[in-house]
């Protein structure tokens, strides 16, 4: 089943494409290099044939460098095949097309992930991008962005298959969005149901155009006056009547606390009202 299935992914050209048109000298030599031993491999691999041997070469540095497979040989740049082809010995190549059999093709990328070392992306693999996405994310909010990267490097440095882009963004963002959840589950549950509520009131306001009382809390402090010192101590008094001072955020990074107020930071109480869940509006106001 396997095997069908990936077959079916190289002919239908659906994996993640990898443009390795640009390397620089630097990387040319660091990545792009065989030892006579992986040469060896290679050449006893292909039986000889220029092309295959070339082809294979390319596939064996593209998973080592970056975790994938190239799909497309025509994205691969010039330097690359000359420089692979003087380590090989091989024939004067200066450009490559897709006609490597999708049956050859599956054999030798099942050869070089044993070679490697390299699995595929299975459950477990998912598991430990959970955990890793959870450390992340208990620590600070993070953007979908440096999330992605941070998965990319951490699959990599597993030895794991990486899925196309478009798969690993979606898994991704499914594993921020349940991490995310729980952790404002754990943030609300701080307070019983009665004390939510009285956070809610918080973002009521008593006519038109004026400020809630949650939105007092975040205007900068002015010039200290004595009304102002009445001002704040007013507020201390709300915070104290929540009960604010007693609780103990253990389980919870103080800089992801710092992270969710500075979102909040952004809403109005309109807004705020609108978050759903509701432990998630409790979460940002709580922090």
């Amino acid at each position: 089943t396997v095997e069908k299935l990936m077959l079916k992914q190289i002919a239908s050209n659906q994996l993640q494409n990898q443009t390795i048109q640009e390397v620089n000298d630097e990387d040319m030599l660091t990545k792009w290099t065989f030892t006579d031993e992986e040469i060896d491999f290679v050449r006893d691999s292909c039986r000889g044939d220029d092309l295959y041997t070339l082809c294979f070469a390319i596939q064996m540095c593209s998973l080592r460098n970056n975790g994938i497979f190239v799909n497309d040989y025509t994205n691969v740049g010039y330097k690359i095949l000359q420089y692979l082809s003087r380590q090989f010995e091989l024939n004067y190549i200066d450009s490559l097309d897709n006609r490597i059999h999708p049956k050859r093709e599956y054999r030798y990328r099942k050869k070089i992930k044993e070679h490697l070392n390299y699995k595929e992306f299975n459950s477990d693999s998912y598991i430990l991008l959970k955990e890793l996405i959870s450390s992340k994310l208990r620590s600070k909010l993070y953007a979908q962005n440096s999330l992605f990267k941070e998965a990319e490097e951490f699959l990599l440095k597993e030895k794991i298959l990486l899925p196309s882009k478009k798969s690993l963004g979606r898994k991704v963002a499914t594993i921020k969005q349940s991490v995310l959840s729980d952790i404002y589950k754990e943030i609300s549950n701080f307070f019983s149901d009665k004390h939510l509520r009285k956070f809610d009131k918080l973002l009521q306001t008593t006519g038109k155009g004026l400020f809630s009382s949650l939105m007092q809390f975040k205007s900068s402090p002015p010039e200290a006056t004595s009304k102002v010192i009445n001002e704040y101590l007013d507020k201390l008094s709300i915070l104290l009547k929540l009960k604010m001072h007693k609780v103990s955020f253990v389980s919870i990074d103080a800089e992801l606390i710092r992270s969710i107020a500075n979102i909040v930071y952004t809403y109005d109480s309109d807004s705020l009202k609108k978050i759903s869940p509701s432990s998630k509006r409790h979460a940002y106001i709580i922090c």
